[in-house]
């Protein structure tokens, strides 16, 4: 999904993909997402308390503006959580329009715009505002628009121009498939189906860039910052941006909440030494529950299967994705699969992985088990665990334990041999 923040009409501009916003002059940060799943990655419910929706009296970012806006793919819950003044989502109009038709949601920007340009006249006061813009592009659609095509697209690249990356097999099913979603592409800007990582923690999936627009820092403007960051500092950005304070509240009288994210104003004035983030997952689909856990720091990527013993499971839409048929139709018959890994070590994935993405951009060698780098894991996997216990995280114990939360939280041993 593409997120944008817009506030106020000369305010902040934050864009996780690159589009409309490489036409300005912006910064561009090495963002990643705290989570795999589309409706987490709206959300941020990095330790799934609250299933695919939020605590009824969780604070969320539109009500600190005075009008909200929201245009596309909702994929977040509840209302009350979430309120939008201006809202054209799957829940009230046809997703082909508002999520793909790219004619339509133009002019749904266009129409809010000039209804905030009106409301600021008659009020002569300025109204911060949030307008949120969620593209259905590049979903696939053919589990609910079969009739438009695998990715509702209207014509094909040609199966044989497509360039066909690392993390996808090298077949003609496969260069189809490409082709399909580079045409819903073409009316975004650009992305490929992440093969290898759709719904991991693997840095294809997180690693995306982040463009920052701001014209009170013009100065850093077609600037390039190594920094690490997370779709959680939008939101601390946003406030910041408004100097407004978040408030002090608690959930069902626990401690008190606070924002994990960071401001990322302080990038905009100088090179901030920002080298670590990260990131969770625990489900897809309901029925494809495998919780990860990873963090990412300078050159190393450290991931947590904790439902290693048990094959990762696949969700709907990708199982029925004709590459992923191909794949299967090959490893039963026996075929080269043009793929650097089998369907069985797809399947079947260590309890730790450790990459070194510098040397091993393609994330192809395992160094967990390597005596040379124990370091380097007991480092990551104790900042991983600290990070999981701030974050009140459930699976802080798993596998090896169950958490007890009465009077002081501990993890109480299983012995089950892991």
């Amino acid at each position: 999904n593409v997120v944008s923040v817009r506030v106020n009409l000369l305010g902040l501009l934050v864009c996780c993909d690159v589009g409309e916003c490489r036409r300005r002059n912006v910064l561009l940060i090495i963002g990643q997402v705290c989570v795999c799943v589309c409706v987490c990655v709206c959300v941020c419910i990095y330790t799934f308390y609250f299933s695919t929706n939020s605590n009824a009296t969780l604070l969320s970012l539109p009500p600190f503006f005075m009008r909200k806006g929201i245009i596309g793919k909702k994929h977040v819950g509840s209302g009350p959580v979430y309120p939008f003044d201006f809202a054209y989502t799957e829940e009230t109009s046809s997703v082909l329009q508002v999520g793909w038709n790219i004619t339509k949601i133009k002019l749904l920007v266009r129409k809010f715009f000039q209804s905030q340009k009106a409301e600021r006249s008659e009020t002569e006061e300025e109204r911060p505002f949030f307008l949120y813009v969620a593209f259905h592009d590049p979903h696939r659609c053919g589990h609910s628009q079969p009739q438009y095509g695998v990715f509702c697209e209207k014509f094909g690249n040609g199966e044989n121009q497509v360039k066909v990356l690392y993390f996808i097999p090298g077949t003609p099913a496969a260069r189809a498939d490409i082709a399909a979603q580079y045409t819903t592409v073409s009316r975004l800007d650009q992305g490929y189906i992440f093969y290898t990582i759709h719904s991991n923690d693997l840095k294809m999936k997180l690693w995306e860039p982040m463009l920052v627009s701001s014209p009170e820092h013009q100065q850093c403007w077609e600037q390039l910052s190594q920094a690490y960051i997370s779709l959680l500092d939008i939101t601390p950005t946003t406030l910041d941006c408004f100097s407004l304070l978040y408030p002090s509240y608690s959930l069902s009288g626990g401690r008190s909440v606070g924002l994990s994210g960071r401001s990322l104003l302080p990038a905009l004035i100088s090179e901030p030494s920002w080298v670590t983030v990260y990131a969770s997952q625990s489900l897809h689909e309901v029925t494809m529950f495998y919780p990860m856990r990873s963090i990412h720091q300078g050159p190393y990527w450290l991931l947590h299967n904790m439902h290693y013993r048990m094959p990762f499971p696949i969700d709907q839409d990708f199982y029925m994705s004709p590459a992923f048929q191909d794949l299967l139709n090959r490893t039963q018959s026996g075929q080269p699969t043009g793929w650097f890994k089998t369907l069985n070590e797809y399947y079947s994935r260590e309890r730790w992985e450790l990459f070194d993405i510098q040397s091993d951009p393609t994330e192809r060698r395992n160094l967990a088990g390597d005596p040379a780098y124990a370091p380097v894991l007991e480092s990551l996997r104790d900042q991983l665990l600290k990070w999981q216990w701030q974050t009140e995280d459930p699976w802080v114990c798993e596998p090896d334990a169950v958490l007890e939360t009465k009077l002081k939280p501990q993890c109480r041993l299983l012995y089950n041999g892991l």
